[in-house]
């Protein structure tokens, strides 16, 4: 008997670890679009009316170098938030990898390509580029002025995988 109490007790200290490290592993299962619209949506943002007039365009094979900076880069999905018309340099493109893709690798390739000067005389502080993941979703921002809220947004969907 008490076997079998100490086996359903290391069961369920496991199963407990294991749900605490759930959110770390969370695959965000929702399309590109979808995923970008909870991040706009986030009511959380600072200016919500700049992030109302971005526009979330698939990222077309003609587009890629663009975006991230080299067309050298393999992934399944790209979406990015294009602004219809501003004088403030911003990029916030989620790519999502292929299956069983190493996602790492694809981070730095992002990494060591996006341009921040791209926009010409309007340009983003190098400083102020981030690629990060959750899951298989990578996610690129190039902004001054919403980096942080963009990021913690994108953060916030490793909790519930919505930001709620």
């Amino acid at each position: 008997m008490k076997t079998i109490l100490a086996f359903f007790t290391a069961i369920t200290f496991i199963m407990t670890l294991t749900a605490c490290n759930e959110p770390e592993n969370r695959v965000l299962e929702d399309d590109l679009e979808t995923i970008m619209e909870d991040i706009l949506t986030d009511e959380e943002l600072s200016d919500e009316s700049f992030f109302e007039g971005l526009t979330i365009e698939e990222v077309r094979d003609d587009k890629v170098e663009w975006h991230l900076g080299t067309d050298d880069v393999s992934f399944e999905k790209a979406v990015s938030a294009v602004p219809a018309m501003s004088t403030t340099p911003f990029e916030l493109t989620l790519i999502r990898a292929n299956a069983n893709q190493d996602v790492s690798a694809l981070k730095d390739t992002i990494e060591e390509h996006a341009d921040p000067l791209k926009w010409g005389s309007f340009t983003v502080d190098p400083e102020n580029v981030l690629v990060d993941n959750i899951g298989d979703v990578v996610i690129l921002i190039m902004s001054d002025d919403f980096i942080e809220d963009l990021h913690v947004s994108f953060e916030r969907l490793k909790e519930t995988g919505k930001n709620e």
